[in-house]
């Protein structure tokens, strides 16, 4: 097996030893992972650089951080979240637990969905990058060599601010940064545009340096990059550098699925009952992770044995990441990326290259049963409609008959932001207008419950949910400008970002993220919208049914954070009314109307019957305040 072996850190109750109805308690464990990876396994084949870390006797090694929460009456079921950045979401996100904050760990039990229904939970760390930081999921991996030297390459790193500043990490969200390997490169390459619409502009080499400000002199330092007059914030800089030391980050794909695997085929060491079906749980980023894991046709093991049985890959748009790359930015977003070539969706001829998210799959077995489901801000910023329409948007495509695909109706990337803001202070984000403050999680528990159906009862799930090209509610971006213009409440999306046709080097030795060609941009298709300026083509909750304002998929940034007319990645809008409301109780019974309709068509639960009423009324309060 993969796992060659496992050493446990913590072995303790979970939540104090609180009892989770008649599936009792919860152990937690906390454990590292280690993997050998033979040169026989299939790995070899799709892995970047993996023949490159063999050690003397053609085995690779590495370890992961791990965690599994395991029931005392458990339903033989497990559930794998794959890390984001480090963190665990599942429990947010299906349990409604805490975010992760000062006075919270992330792990808190919530309202005890995913418990009280007897899953057994793990996590297991895939990224290389994320910062030493007690709680978070991390995994260390073998350095590639060729001829006995560490490997070099070209990279580019995108950076943009909220706040000026005159220098930055080589990386994104404090994660570790890929170095320069000479801090004095003549060849390196700062560029800065206005936004992304904007030509690039080359900053003159004199200008900038590798290196950071102490006690207001300039420090030499590979690992941050120095400009003498400030990166100003809202504008778009991009590094190209020549960087050493990557390590093979796909490693991380194997991670999972060797995990998995270990877990459902015996689990020698740990006390864990039999595992007889698994489902795969990724939110933006680890949605995108299971995307590139099918992509890449690992959901079979080394031994050929299936790893998934059903997969949710949530708000991931029509992009996969930089898992699997020589010095990946698994956390970036950059255009310029490996990320943003097709094939986009799970249909056979898809895209530019007539490639299928489910080609490689299909050919070796395993196909999972696949849930891919986005948000409205996905369409906006992440290009979701390729996931589902041909890369010329003029056609629908129809998914494969094993994957379902749904939309939230007028929702952000991350489940609403309440009580109403337009600051983020952890990030310094500002926006022009709230936060959008909708709640898409009732229907993704309710989507869960249909994926389990679906795989252990064979019971058909609701149909495709999305808006499409035929019947008008799949249009391009810039057609809604003048309806919200109309609106007069909306600002004016002026620049999104849009990704190009894009080719890169396949050469072993120049697989990095810089392309040797840019085409024209792929169109950008959103989600029509209704008299009350709100989207209604897919999943429509009860709030978005019965509006209190217009809720929006996409936001702007604040002119104080610089950037005017941008739209911020992943925040949406809730746009609050200036007139009256109606009487509460004639809201709220709209509300529980439109509550009814969503259980019938199978996108909620009568477990969630309660939450959406009463936050249909905190919302009401609270905007009923601000008039």
């Amino acid at each position: 097996m993969p796992v060659s072996n496992i050493s446990i850190i913590k072995s303790a109750p979970y939540a104090g030893g609180q009892r989770f109805g008649e599936i009792g308690s919860y152990t937690e464990v906390d454990l590292t992972v280690n993997f050998e990876i033979g040169p026989d396994d299939y790995a070899h084949q799709v892995i970047a650089d993996l023949p490159l870390c063999k050690e003397s006797d053609q085995i690779v090694r590495f370890s992961s951080d791990a965690k599994i929460l395991i029931p005392e009456n458990g339903n033989n079921k497990l559930v794998l979240d794959v890390p984001n950045r480090g963190r665990n979401l599942i429990l947010k996100m299906l349990n409604n637990s805490p975010e992760v904050s000062s006075s919270s760990s992330g792990w808190e039990p919530g309202n005890a969905f995913l418990l009280e229904n007897g899953y057994t939970l793990t996590w297991c760390g895939w990224q290389h990058d994320v910062p030493d930081t007690p709680g978070l999921l991390t995994i260390k991996g073998p350095q590639p060599f060729q001829n006995g030297s560490p490997i070099s390459g070209k990279i580019t790193m995108t950076i943009q601010t909220n706040e000026l500043t005159r220098y930055h990490l080589l990386s994104e969200r404090g994660h570790s940064p890929l170095p320069a390997k000479n801090v004095g490169e003549s060849a390196a390459i700062l560029t800065v545009q206005e936004n992304e619409d904007a030509d690039p502009t080359v900053i003159d080499r004199e200008a900038w340096n590798f290196g950071k400000e102490q006690a207001n002199k300039f420090v030499p330092d590979p690992n941050y990059v120095f400009l003498e007059t400030g990166f100003e914030p809202g504008k778009i800089y991009r590094v190209t550098y020549t960087s050493v030391n990557t390590i093979a980050n796909g490693i991380g794909l194997l991670a999972t699925r060797d995990w998995v695997s270990f877990l459902r085929n015996g689990a020698k060491g740990i006390e864990c009952s039999t595992l007889d079906t698994v489902y795969g749980f990724g939110h933006s980023q680890s949605g995108r992770f299971l995307r590139h894991l099918i992509y890449l046709g690992l959901n079979l093991d080394a031994q050929n044995k299936k790893v998934f049985d059903g997969i949710i890959a949530h708000a991931a748009g029509a992009r996969r990441g930089e898992f699997n790359q020589r010095f990946a930015q698994p956390s970036s977003a950059i255009k310029q990326s490996k990320s943003n070539l097709p094939p986009f969706s799970a249909t056979t001829p898809d895209s530019l290259n007539h490639e299928s998210l489910l080609d490689a799959q299909y050919e070796r077995g395993g196909v999972p049963k696949l849930f891919l489901i986005n948000t409205a801000s996905e369409y906006w910023w992440a290009h979701a409609s390729l996931s589902h329409t041909t890369p010329d948007g003029q056609n629908d495509l129809e998914p494969d008959p094993i994957c379902r695909m749904y939309f939230y109706s007028g929702t952000q990337h991350s489940s609403g932001k309440f009580p109403l803001t337009t600051k983020d202070f952890g990030n310094g984000v500002e926006s022009e207008t709230y936060f959008n403050f909708i709640d898409y999680r009732p229907a993704l528990r309710a989507l869960f419950i249909q994926l389990v159906n679906w795989v252990e009862k064979d019971v058909n799930p609701s149909d495709n949910k999305v808006p499409r090209i035929d019947n008008g509610t799949l249009v391009p971006y810039h057609a809604l400008r003048d309806t919200y213009k109309a609106s007069k409440v909306i600002p004016d999306p002026v620049h999104i970002k849009q990704i190009s046709q894009m080719e890169f080097n396949d050469l072993e030795d120049d697989i990095q993220n810089v392309p040797k060609f840019f085409g024209d941009p792929l169109p950008v298709l959103v989600p029509s919208v209704n008299d009350s300026f709100n989207e209604y083509s897919g999943i429509t909750l009860p709030e978005v049914a019965a509006p209190l304002g217009i809720h929006l998929g996409w936001n702007l940034r604040h002119a104080r954070i610089g950037g005017s007319g941008q739209i911020i990645g992943t925040i949406g809008s809730s746009i609050v009314p200036a007139e009256s409301l109606q009487p509460k109780e004639d809201y709220l019974k709209l509300i529980e109307t439109e509550f009814e309709r969503l259980l019938k068509e199978g996108f909620a639960l009568e477990f969630d019957r309660e939450y959406i009423i009463n936050e249909a009324s905190i919302h009401y309060d609270a905007i009923l305040q601000l008039q």
